[in-house]
């Protein structure tokens, strides 16, 4: 009975050291008008699982939040150090990634609505440019890729040496982690700040088992509703400002066309 018990631990264990989890820490900044917004984020990458979850982790002090480059001999970029200072208290906005059955669900915020939404749509949606140029980040050689994305061009740099086509945001598809993601009219960036390959394994909650009360909506539904609740706005601002036609709401949201 000991003999089994013993190879049953064995095998445990083996199966646990062959499952590994990679966890990557990004900083979102958004450029608000000329007002930068700095907010943390956590990218967990289960392999063995073919999942991946982006969660909001905390809105960064202006003040204290603090880009410590690290250069080698030739100029390039070797560790990026971020100070922050967490604040205030946020519900988190999430994407999780199902590479197995291509599915992403996104539970974030719409514009005029009091509650979360969970969105659901398809993975693979991205098409992309790979260029020759290259340069180093965080110590791995990384590769120059750009894409048009729901109204915006991004231009992302991915590790040739990391073998996870995944990356922030919804951002995935590249054969290799991404590591920067930056649009081209300066509204949004993602930069990683840290890197933990190769971890023990940790488990990934089901979004969707977790908002379980939720039904998910398309990414089509989300958009009808953010531009009807900015219509409505839109309006109401305009009808209480008769000599004021040319009002127009900014709702900061990444994606702006279908």
């Amino acid at each position: 009975m000991r003999l089994k018990i013993t190879i049953l631990v064995i095998l445990l264990a083996n199966f646990l050291n062959a499952q590994k989890t990679d966890f990557i820490k990004y900083v979102k900044k958004l450029d608000i008008n000329g007002t930068f917004i700095y907010t943390d984020f956590s990218l967990t990458i289960n392999e063995s699982d073919n999942l991946s979850h982006f969660v909001f982790e905390g809105v960064l002090s202006e003040e204290e939040t603090i880009f410590s480059e690290k250069k080698d001999d030739s100029g390039n970029v070797i560790e990026n150090k971020v100070v922050v200072n967490k604040s205030g208290k946020f519900e988190k906005s999430e994407n999780q990634k199902d590479f197995v059955n291509n599915e992403m669900l996104s539970y974030e915020f719409i514009y005029g609505e009091k509650n979360f939404y969970l969105i659901k749509e398809e993975l693979s949606i991205f098409d992309w440019e790979i260029t020759e140029q290259t340069k180093e980040i965080l110590g791995h050689k990384v590769q120059q890729a750009k894409t048009h994305f729901r109204g915006r061009d991004y231009l992302v740099w991915f590790a040739m040496d990391i073998a996870i086509q995944d990356g922030p945001w919804k951002f995935s598809g590249l054969p290799g982690l991404i590591l920067e993601v930056s649009s081209s009219d300066g509204f949004v960036s993602f930069t990683a700040y840290e890197i933990h390959l190769g971890k023990p394994y940790m488990n990934i909650e089901s979004l969707s088992k977790r908002q379980s009360k939720l039904a998910p909506i398309t990414f089509t539904q989300k958009r009808d509703i953010a531009q009807k609740n900015v219509e409505n706005q839109e309006n109401y601002l305009r009808s209480n400002n008769p000599g004021e036609q040319k009002v127009k709401i900014e709702t900061n949201d990444l994606e702006v066309a279908n």
